[in-house]
């Protein structure tokens, strides 16, 4: 094959467009794996959130006093995150809005059964994107944070009066009836034992 200056400008065109080809491509998959690296730090962020949430919540539930409920929430949500550069550590928030210890107690203090004694926790996780990007508007933010609200019935809920009323007369009436068997079950046994 013969050399020609038309064969050298064809051979240069392919090498140009190859070259652009391959930088365009390159953009491309840079573009994708930003995005597949912010996506995945979402998502690990939301689970961990969640998962610091429920936990918070479920300790709270187990309480028996406002103040050892958020006190247990915030030991549990401790075990969730190392408060790293990128993602955050989840926190537990305390105001009246976010943190809801409700006994709905009557009267005389003790909580109402029928009205589902709960607490509601709330957590917040502030989350750092590496790479930038629009979200919500116009203006470019690599900060996106992370809230989860959690109820659970309480199941302990604080009792200020200990009294002997607080048994369910149901449940004592079973339990003389009970009593009463095994007695009567005692002397049946005697009498045979004596015959």
């Amino acid at each position: 094959m013969r050399i020609t200056p038309e064969v050298i400008r064809t051979q240069r065109r392919k090498c140009g467009s190859s070259i652009i080809e391959l930088g365009g491509m390159g953009f491309i998959i840079s573009v994708m794996a930003v995005i597949c690296v912010n996506v995945g730090i979402l998502v690990f962020a939301a689970w961990m959130n969640d998962a610091a949430c429920r936990d918070a919540t479920r300790a709270a539930s187990q309480q028996s006093s406002a103040e050892n409920a958020q006190a247990a929430a915030i030991l549990a949500a401790k075990q969730f995150g190392a408060d790293t550069a990128i993602i955050g550590h989840p926190v537990v928030l305390l105001d009246a809005a976010s943190f809801k210890y409700e006994t709905f107690p009557d009267d005389e203090g003790k909580p109402q059964h029928d009205k589902g004694p709960r607490v509601s926790v709330t957590t917040r996780l502030n989350t750092k994107m590496p790479c930038p990007f629009i979200f919500n508007g116009t203006q470019f933010t690599d900060v996106l944070v992370f809230t989860q609200t959690y109820t659970y019935p309480l199941l302990n809920p604080d009792y200020k009066d200990t009294g002997d009323d607080d048994i369910d007369p149901a449940l004592a009436t079973q339990e003389e009836d009970s009593v009463g068997t095994e007695s009567a079950a005692a002397d049946a046994d005697g009498a045979d034992e004596d015959s």
